[in-house]
């Protein structure tokens, strides 16, 4: 859960959002070198409210919901030459889908909803060392 509260003097601006997920990790082998897989997912709830305290404005209040889906996997090398140091490479590829429903009250005006779906592209590095 999370909140961001944006003003600028004139607008009011509240984005509240309510998200949760689980991710899987697994490696392959036993040796120094191993395969290494990372399935992640995420379901995300976001919520905004606008109101225009502008007396000449158009637009006076106006709110969005977005409901958003992303999953993705991450297939990598993870190399552990001594028990102080390891070093991983992972690329993958993933689905995100939207659910957008705003609406801007207005004399005159209604509400309209949209649907977008994409591929996401991730990579990771990482390097790590310990001190003894």
């Amino acid at each position: 859960m999370s909140s961001y509260d944006l003003r600028d003097g004139r607008k009011l601006s509240l984005t509240n959002k309510a998200a949760g997920g689980w991710d899987l990790w697994f490696t392959l082998g036993n040796g120094k070198t191993r395969f290494d897989t990372r399935v992640a997912n995420e379901l995300a709830l976001y919520g905004t409210t606008v109101i225009e305290r502008d007396t000449g404005s158009d637009a006076t209040f106006g709110r969005e919901a977005s409901l958003n889906y992303r999953g993705g996997v991450l297939i990598g090398l993870r190399h552990e030459p001594n028990e102080r140091f390891a070093l991983g490479f992972w690329a993958g590829t993933g689905i995100q889908y939207a659910v957008h429903t705003p609406m801007v009250l207005k004399a005159g005006m209604g509400s309209n909803g949209a649907h977008a779906c994409s591929s996401t592209r991730r990579s990771r590095a990482s390097l790590e060392w310990c001190r003894a």
